[in-house]
């Protein structure tokens, strides 16, 4: 099992923000993977007025 870092960038309220998660998968994330990775952080945050969200970058972390 590989851990990847996903940096990603969100608007809330207005407001740019960025962020990053931890994600454990035995291959390369795909978009979907990455999209409920994003979700479940976002919500567990519980971000208000959330608008638009990119990913930035995927990376492995040791």
């Amino acid at each position: 099992m590989t851990k990847y870092k996903i940096a990603y960038e969100y608007s809330s309220n207005g407001e740019k923000q960025t962020d990053e998660i931890l994600m454990d998968s035995d291959h390369e994330p795909i978009r979907e993977e990455l999209e409920h990775a994003f979700s479940r952080d976002t919500l567990r945050f519980h971000h208000q007025g959330l608008s638009a969200w990119v990913i930035i970058s995927v990376v492995t972390v040791k």
